[in-house]
């Protein structure tokens, strides 16, 4: 009896500890706060478009990776109906098919394919133009809360608009773009509009029926057979469909709409950066000195080689010494590393920096600080940079953007 009450006790405070580790995972002062909304389009239920809205969060945060944060980034819906649409398309079913409503019931509860006549009744209704499909009530509505989040909340606005949700978005964009640069931005799925609003990424299936519309945008993503037309315009069923391209692409666009957090604040800037050098002079792999001391910064550096699995040392110039000793230690850069001639990164690593050699002697000097990697990399010849540091100043991390040269030598694995 007394072990089942101990077991009870340590269970409510294993869980009271995890409740409160949870509720402590705010987004910290002074870093970029994002909210991304979903946008629907036609034949959404608002159960159906909480569960689209759903769907995207749930493929999206697990893919977010420092420098961004999880806590700083939230999700909402904004949801339109056009019932209108829906008779519009009966007329139309009516018109060019058939008075007989049975295949059409039959063909909207999903359960028969579109024939070309239905397909002509449905590109008709898509085809509606902006005027025709706002609503400035909606419209209104829509505008007024993101520019709420973006003038009093301090965020950044994504709005992820599926098929004629575009229309909104669009329009919301043209209306808050000019008071409020930059802090709204659109990522197009499905779109039946000509354009993005601030020339922002688009999803479209080859399969969908929606780029038939005279102006839309093009396809350029195929995840191959989709099914019926309606399957094929489905954010649930086909854009976000599991592992496919499209889903694939929609989350990277998102992702890549979400800002980095400022440049730290001078209030709370370290002596590592009080003359600016950490991540602006050299980058080298191995140790110093340079070829040429009097070279300017970046100074040239012997290149290096090594085994895959061998360890290797990425060095950064920073600031000698201050007060409380080697002014850069602990301070945790972000690395990014290139084949030698490529833009693309082929892997991201961190690690706290350690205190090295010098680079320039005196007062004011420089020194090395470097991290000790077990390199992955398969043979070929690589360099390197530093996106970022972390710092910890007296709360969670934060991240302050860099973006540094290349390493000026080379690292040759084989």
């Amino acid at each position: 009896m007394t072990q089942n009450w101990l077991v009870h006790l340590v269970s409510v405070l294993i869980l009271t500890l995890l409740s409160t580790n949870l509720s402590a995972q705010t987004c910290p002062e002074g870093t970029s706060k994002t909210k991304i909304y979903f946008v629907n389009g036609i034949d959404n239920t608002r159960k159906n478009a909480k569960a689209s809205k759903e769907k995207l969060e749930e493929t999206v945060i697990p893919k977010i990776q420092l420098p961004l944060r999880k806590e700083c980034i939230e999700f909402d819906l904004s949801y339109n109906q056009n019932n209108f649409l829906f008779l519009d398309l009966v007329e139309s079913y009516s018109q060019l098919v058939s008075s007989s409503f049975t295949d059409f019931w039959r063909f909207f509860a999903r359960t028969i394919a579109a024939n070309d006549r239905i397909e002509q009744a449905l590109l008709r209704i898509f085809s509606v133009d902006r005027q025709s499909y706002i609503s400035d009530a909606t419209l209104n509505e829509f505008t007024n809360d993101y520019y709420d989040q973006i003038a009093n909340q301090k965020k950044t606005v994504i709005l992820a608009s599926h098929s004629q949700g575009n229309f909104y978005a669009n329009e919301s964009y043209r209306l808050i773009n000019p008071l409020a640069p930059n802090k709204l931005k659109v990522v197009a799925i499905a779109t039946p509009d000509s354009f993005v609003g601030g020339a922002g990424p688009h999803t479209t299936l080859l399969g969908d029926l929606i780029w038939s519309i005279i102006g839309a945008l093009f396809p350029n993503v195929d995840n191959g057979p989709c099914g019926i037309f309606w399957q094929c315009h489905s954010f649930l069923k086909s854009y976000m469909k599991k592992d496919t391209d499209s889903q694939i692409k929609i989350v990277d666009d998102v992702i890549s709409a979400i800002p980095l957090s400022p440049v730290l604040p001078p209030l709370l800037a370290q002596p590592c950066f009080s003359r600016d050098i950490f991540g602006n002079r050299d980058i080298f792999w191995g140790d110093p000195p340079p070829l040429d001391i009097n070279q300017p910064s970046p100074r040239q550096y012997p290149n290096t080689t090594t085994v895959s699995g061998g360890i290797v040392t990425l060095s950064v110039e920073g600031e000698r010494w201050g007060s409380d000793g080697p002014t850069c230690v602990g301070v945790i850069p972000l690395f990014e590393i290139y084949r030698d001639g490529s833009n693309l990164p082929v892997t991201s690593l961190t690690g706290g920096v350690l205190n090295g050699s010098d680079i320039v002697v005196g007062n004011l000097g420089t020194t090395q600080f470097f991290v000790w990697w077990p390199n992955n990399l398969p043979n070929g010849t690589y360099r390197f940079r530093v996106l970022g540091v972390y710092i910890f100043a007296g709360g969670p991390a934060i991240f302050i953007p860099i973006n540094s040269v290349l390493s000026t030598n080379t690292l040759t694995v084989g």
